[in-house]
Order: C-alpha cells, then sequence, then structure tokens
C-alpha cells in the first residue's frame, strides 16, 4: 500500500479547503453583489427625489443597510445599580424595598434611588471618593458608572454648575435620555435622570424603514409642516423611548437640514419636527 507524505496530505487538506472557499464565494458573492446594487440605487432613488425638489444633499450622508431598525429592550439591572450606588456613595450601604419598584440605597454620605423604568436621584452630602467629583470630571465619572455618554453640555445657574449628558445604545443615541449632573463650591451633589446600564439590549424585531422611504415621507410632509430647506446635512437612526413602556426603545430616522432637524418615527412614518 503506498503512503502519503505528511506534506502531500497537508497540499491536499489545503486544496480542499481553497476549492470550498470559491464554493461558498460563489454563493455568498452574488448576494452581496445584490444587496449593494440595491443599495446603491436606493442612494441615487434618494438623491432624485431630493434633486426634483430643489434640496442637495452632501455626500456620504445617505446611510446604507447596516443601521439598527429593531426595537431595544433594556430589563432591569440591579447588579449595575448597585455598583452605581457604591460608587457614588461608597460601601456601607443600606437597602430600601420601597414599594412600586422602588429601591434605595443609603449611608451616611447621601442617597440613590432607582425606579423600575430606570430613573434614578442621588442625593449627595459628600461627593464620591476619588478626583471624579468635579464638573470637569463629569464624563469619567459617567463613563465609570457604566453610562455610553453622547454628548455633554454645561451650564451655570445659582451658583451651581448643571452638567446635562445624552446617552447611546451600541452606538445608537437616545433622545430623551438626559443626565443632569449638579456641582456646587465642595463637588458632585445632585445626579438625576434615566440611566441606561444594560450594555447587551434584547432586540426585538419591527418592521423596516428604509432611508428611501423615511425621505420621501419627509419630502412630501413639507407642506403640512410648513419649513423650507435647501440642503441635507445628517441622516441618522436614534432611539426613542417608547410610551407606556418603562425599558423598551424604538428606533426613528433623524434627518438633519440646513434649517432644522425632524424624526421620522419607524412604526408610523410620522415626521415631526424637533
Amino acid at each position: 500500500m503506498e503512503t502519503i507524505s505528511a506534506s502531500k496530505l497537508k497540499n491536499i487538506v489545503i486544496l480542499i479547503l481553497v476549492v470550498v472557499d470559491i464554493f461558498l464565494a460563489v454563493l455568498v458573492i452574488p448576494r452581496a453583489i445584490a444587496a449593494n446594487t440595491a443599495e446603491r440605487a436606493a442612494s441615487r432613488q434618494i438623491e432624485e427625489l431630493l434633486a426634483a425638489n430643489e434640496i442637495t444633499v452632501l455626500p456620504g450622508v445617505i446611510p446604507g443597510h447596516g443601521a439598527a431598525t429593531r426595537d431595544a429592550v433594556l430589563e432591569r439591572n440591579t447588579e449595575a445599580q448597585l455598583r452605581v450606588a457604591e460608587y457614588l456613595l461608597g460601601t456601607g450601604l443600606t437597602q430600601s424595598d420601597l414599594g412600586g419598584g422602588i429601591t434605595s440605597y443609603e449611608n451616611s454620605r447621601g442617597t440613590v434611588t432607582f425606579r423600575a423604568g430606570g430613573e434614578m436621584t442621588a442625593q449627595l452630602s459628600e461627593p464620591p471618593a476619588g478626583n471624579l467629583s468635579h464638573p470637569e470630571d463629569a464624563l469619567r465619572l459617567l463613563e465609570k458608572i457604566g453610562v455610553s455618554v453622547e454628548k455633554l453640555s454645561r451650564e451655570t445657574a445659582d451658583g451651581h454648575v448643571v452638567v446635562t449628558a445624552s446617552q447611546s445604545i451600541r452606538g445608537v443615541e437616545v433622545r430623551g435620555s438626559d443626565i443632569t449632573l449638579t456641582y456646587g463650591m465642595d463637588g458632585l451633589q445632585q445626579v438625576s435622570g434615566r440611566l441606561y446600564l444594560d450594555g447587551s439590549p434584547d432586540y426585538v424585531a419591527t418592521e423596516r424603514l428604509t432611508a428611501a422611504t423615511a425621505m420621501l415621507a419627509f419630502v412630501n410632509s413639507r407642506d403640512e409642516l410648513g419649513y423650507v430647506c435647501a440642503e441635507i446635512t445628517e441622516m441618522r437612526v436614534i432611539y426613542l423611548p417608547v410610551s407606556g413602556s418603562d425599558n423598551r426603545l424604538s428606533p426613528a430616522w433623524l434627518i438633519t437640514t440646513d434649517t432644522g432637524s425632524f424624526r421620522v418615527d419607524f412604526a408610523s412614518c410620522q415626521v415631526v419636527q424637533e
């Protein structure tokens, strides 16, 4: 019986793998080409629609098919909430169940209260330990407690510095998710807002609303809303809290123009001016 050397066997295995890769490529590449062709065609249709309405669009503004298109559901994460309380107040916490889904944590340094929907209020008699107790450290403090910050703003009122932060989930901005941090002379005094602390939400399939359909709804709504614009500068997906639900977020298209911003809801296709 003729034996096969190790080197020949290795070559045969490599050849088999190459053949398999080629076979898979033959199956996959046509689908990828079809998807890319459809995406380019949709972009051209949007550009033609806007041109017909004398609206220009900056290059690269129209998204592809990779945008988030499903509702996100975030379950209450009590372990993450405890970590937030410990970071703000330190150890030696007394936990109390106040009923109605309300939980509080307390020690000599203050109180942190969470509601079922994620709303949180922290009243601090002493600023957090460490070097994150001043307005300049707001971003790092929020990241430390597990918040993905989309953007920050800052203002001074009545001798206090107020920092407001909006959040994101998996890189998608959540509108209506502001967290407010209030600072006094001695440092951080109060934190309030709804925290989205679960980094791995469950996704619920929803009907897809393509960029082309959203743009058509936007253009058709101009007369009803009474606005005029000459240029589209941005188009992206955002999340909005679902009314009547504590933990569900629904996607919408955000269209930014030279005269204002507009939302196109995935479920209703309704256009709302920001």
